[in-house]
């Protein structure tokens, strides 16, 4: 799931997983103390997808 089509992980993929479990962490937490911050949300999702997104731009820049 970590690896790219070369092998090797991917760092930006652990990264993003990472981020993505914080998110949901976050938001069950927020949930459970009935106090939702829609701006805090957010901003994980955005660290959780973001990089990976920017990352297959700079690669198919690369191959192409």
């Amino acid at each position: 799931m970590f690896r790219d089509e070369a092998g090797k992980i991917s760092n930006v993929r652990v990264m993003s997983f990472m981020c993505l479990l914080y998110l949901f962490f976050i938001t069950t937490y927020q949930q459970v103390k009935d106090s939702i911050n829609f701006e805090v949300l957010v901003l994980f999702a955005t660290c959780a997808f973001a990089p990976k997104v920017v990352q297959k731009f700079a690669e198919r820049g690369q191959k192409g």
